[in-house]
Formats: C-alpha cells, structure tokens, sequence
C-alpha cells in the first residue's frame, strides 16, 4: 500500500466516525475553562483534549468572564456563580 493510499483510507476512516454531540454540565463547562486558563496551558489542545472545537472553549471563556456560563448559554445561576467566584 502506497503512502497516498494510506492515507485516504485514514481520511475515510476518519470521515465515517459518528458524530456525538455532548452536552456538558456547568461545572464541567467551568472546569475546561480553568484548565485553559492554567499558565502555559494551549486553548487548542486543551479543546482536542475534551473533544470540543477550539471556538466553543472560547465562547465558554467569554461566558464565564461575564457570569454568563450556563446550560446552552443560559445564565448562570446565583448560587452557581457564588461557587464558581468562590473557586476562582
């Protein structure tokens, strides 16, 4: 098999994965954003890590520097944000 082969079976391979929609819960939502905002952490491979785009990470670090963080970019509740600034 020829390197060109090779890699077009990868490329099927990859194309035909099922796709699987998460949902992620607030304080996993949270606990992505922290571990993205360690130092020397990389945004890109802290999203491939958690198998979400890079784009997502950003909008849910958008949300949580706005108290906004919640299911499907609901606000966050009161007595989540509480815990949320008590950790941070």
């Amino acid at each position: 098999m020829t390197a060109a082969e090779r890699l077009n079976c990868i490329l099927v391979a990859a194309h035909n994965r099922p796709r699987v929609r998460r949902n992620f819960s607030t304080d996993e939502k949270l606990a992505i954003v922290r571990k993205s905002e360690e130092r020397g952490a990389s945004v890109s491979r802290v999203a491939r890590h958690y198998g979400i785009l890079p784009s997502m990470l950003f909008e849910w670090r958008k949300l949580s520097r706005n108290n906004e963080l919640g299911p499907m970019g609901a606000p966050m509740p009161a007595y989540e944000q509480a815990g949320a600034q008590q950790q941070g």
